[in-house]
């Protein structure tokens, strides 16, 4: 095999340098967002010669699989690092070998003393070629394949590949997802020592400050259900939330919808106390012992209705229908000054949000659920009302789980209380041009 000029080696590092610049560029990543020094193991000189090389092809296997995982560069980026390091332990045999021939009587020329000096190791040539061969043989094999890749990580990381299962449905292009199982997670989590024991020490603190606060329940080992728990379990808290898959500034529809679980307390939307007091500033006042328990417990944990966004409602705001439907209702109404309106209204911890759809009823042939989306949430003489579109279920979908729906401009009032059903709000998705709520719940006529 030829070797090649030092204007050709240049040629050839310069164009996988481009290439290496280039990918990096097209996936958005930094250049200088990690410490070289945390990839590699701490150096060991009384290591053997087979230990040094695991310990180096350990290191070098965690180099890929963080650029991998954690910073998301494809497979083809990891090739050409691996291509350009090899390139250059090449170059660096090709001058070793050039220095390891020079004449005997240059190197004592080239010292300040006529005599070698003293404890200097010298290696032979063949010696330090085959430990220079072996090296570029290890980094080649590590990313020569994906296959070959994910093994050596799973052998020498405790790496867990994700199983993969088919989203698709049988007559469609297949499209697959991954994921890692919960229980292998925790698994994982839990052979670190110094997670271990956070989470002891965060166990105990909660036992201290409980017991020394009876008032305090900061999981739920400290309820009543929760004292029937083993106290060796381990307590994960996981929350279901929805989240859209559209453009903040687009339109509010959200045309795709994921579940997600989280266990991230800050993510929890706010239920409960929504807010302070109003009466916190009377001398000796308590949140709980002050006041009846019942009227405090309406009040600060929002049984008493609590809107959000209150303004006045413009009499241009309704149309011909609606202001028949709220005359009908009132029978007298001044629609400049008797009416409010508000984004939002909080009732016994439920949210009711403009544009929600709800089931109001059952259809009693067949139980079908009846839809009605929020249009506005008016406020009459202290009470606040839901002015809703009465939907027409049109069928149910199979293929998207959902049912089909479509307005009507059929308006009615009803009172929150009255939703006795199913006091989630549902989005309205938008396929092909026909309006579906996702909704499979099983639902019995009261």
């Amino acid at each position: 095999m030829g070797l090649r000029t030092n204007n050709d080696d240049d040629d050839i590092l310069d164009s996988v340098d481009d290439e290496i610049q280039a990918t990096l560029i097209d996936d958005d990543c930094e250049t200088n967002i990690f410490n070289s020094a945390s990839f590699f193991d701490s150096i060991n000189t009384d290591e053997s010669i087979p230990e040094l090389l695991l310990m180096m092809k350990r290191s070098y296997m965690l180099f890929i699989l963080k650029l991998r995982e954690e910073y998301l560069l494809p497979q083809g980026v990891t090739n050409i690092i691996s291509t350009y390091i090899v390139t250059l332990i090449r170059h660096l045999e090709i001058l070793l070998n050039k220095k390891a021939v020079l004449p005997s009587a240059y190197i004592y020329s080239s010292s300040t003393s006529s005599v070698p000096k003293q404890n200097q190791k010298i290696i032979e040539i063949y010696q330090l070629h085959e430990t220079l061969n072996g090296l570029s043989n290890i980094i080649e094999s590590i990313s020569k394949s994906n296959y070959q890749f994910i093994k050596n990580c799973e052998k020498y990381l405790n790496y867990d590949s994700p199983e993969q299962v088919i989203l698709s449905s049988p007559d469609e292009p297949i499209e697959h997802a991954y994921f890692i199982p919960i229980d292998r997670t925790i698994s994982s989590m839990l052979n670190s020592q110094p997670l271990l024991s956070e989470i002891l020490e965060n166990i105990q603190q909660q036992r201290i400050s409980v017991e020394n606060d009876s008032d305090l329940m900061l999981s739920i080992r400290d309820g009543y259900y929760g004292n029937r728990f083993d106290e060796d379990s381990l307590l994960i808290q996981l929350y279901l939330d929805d989240i859209g898959l559209t453009n903040p500034l687009g339109a509010k529809r959200d045309k795709h919808k994921m579940t997600m679980i989280i266990n991230d307390p800050d993510r929890i939307p706010l239920k409960g106390v929504v807010g302070p007091s109003p009466l916190r500033e009377l001398i000796g006042f308590h949140a709980t012992t002050s006041l009846p328990r019942d009227l405090m417990h309406d009040l600060i944990e929002g049984s008493s209705q609590y809107p959000v966004g209150m303004r006045k409602v413009r009499k241009n705001c309704f149309d011909i229908q609606m202001k028949d439907i709220l005359l009908k209702h009132f029978n007298h109404i001044d629609f400049d000054t008797d009416l409010y309106q508000c984004n939002i209204l909080i009732h016994n911890n439920i949210e009711y949000p403009r544009c929600g759809v709800y089931v109001i009823d059952l259809k009693p042939s067949h139980e079908q659920p009846i839809f009605a989306q929020v249009i506005m949430i008016i406020k009459k003489k202290e009470k606040w009302w839901l002015l809703v579109d009465i939907l027409n279920t049109i069928c149910y979908d199979e293929k998207l789980s959902a049912w089909q729906i479509q307005s009507t401009t059929r308006y009615s009032l009803i009172d929150s209380n009255d939703l006795t059903y199913y006091h989630k709000g549902l989005d309205i998705y938008i396929v092909n041009n026909l309006s579906f709520v996702s909704f499979i719940s099983r639902l019995t006529l009261h």
